[in-house]
């Protein structure tokens, strides 16, 4: 088995029906789903929790769902070993995660937004792995999307500051201000687990103006229509 990480890009529409002015999200998701043909009833949506929640997908989902784009999956991270389903959600400036067992061909794609990566998702899913799978995290494969960076990411006095395993990936620029390194965070407990193979995507979802960001039409440009950008992950043989 093999993993792939899809993302689209402005071009492609907004895939956001939170953002969905013109009713045409649904019709993107589609072109994009042709445009790198995935059957459109192998397509699931997640719906975040903005929590630590991990929800397995199996055989018996999939069994009672033939049309998974009729469905939604409530949560922040799903663990599964059914191979040709492309697991998606559209994002804006936080972390596409995935985490593959390329040894027991599981997988887990994630949100990690500032809330889930503060309560530690990504080491739930190694922890999961090992507990369910027994994965061996020296032969993982983890890979993480566009999104936005500590250059890009500064907030006044931080929800972070509370935690000291948070000092090394604050950066106070003056006024209270910090520039928050989730990417680095991220990477940091990957690695301390015993993850070496880490693909952490260069792309900064901010200055990049290919893609939809939240914080830039918060805090540069409030004139830009907002929207997202589906990112998601597939297992094929």
């Amino acid at each position: 088995m093999k993993i792939k990480m899809i993302h689209s890009t402005k071009q492609d529409g907004n895939t956001s029906l939170k953002y969905d002015f013109d009713n045409t999200a649904i019709t993107n998701r589609k072109a994009f789903f042709e445009k790198h043909n995935i059957p459109v009833e192998n397509t699931l949506v997640i719906q975040v929790k903005y929590s630590d929640s991990i929800v397995e997908l199996d055989e018996i989902f999939l069994k009672n769902h033939p049309d998974l784009s009729k469905e939604t999956l409530e949560t922040d991270a799903v663990v599964t070993k059914c191979p040709n389903v492309f697991l998606y959600l559209p994002f804006g400036d936080c972390i596409p995660l995935i985490v593959f067992d390329p040894d027991n061909h599981v997988f887990a794609f994630a949100h990690m937004g500032w809330q889930s990566t503060e309560m530690n998702l990504h080491i739930k899913i190694l922890e999961y792995l090992k507990n369910h799978y027994g994965t061996n995290l020296a032969d993982v494969e983890v890979f993480l999307g566009p999104s936005i960076k500590k250059e890009s990411y500064i907030l006044k006095s931080p929800s972070q500051l509370k935690h000291s395993s948070w000092t090394r990936f604050l950066n106070h620029i003056g006024n209270d201000y910090y520039e928050i390194d989730l990417n680095g965070y991220i990477c940091n407990d990957l690695r301390n687990s015993g993850v070496s193979k880490i693909n952490n995507s260069l792309i900064d979802t901010m200055i990049d103006y290919n893609y939809f960001s939240h914080y830039r039409v918060v805090y540069k440009n409030p004139s830009e229509v907002e929207g997202r950008f589906i990112c998601g992950a597939i297992m094929t043989q």
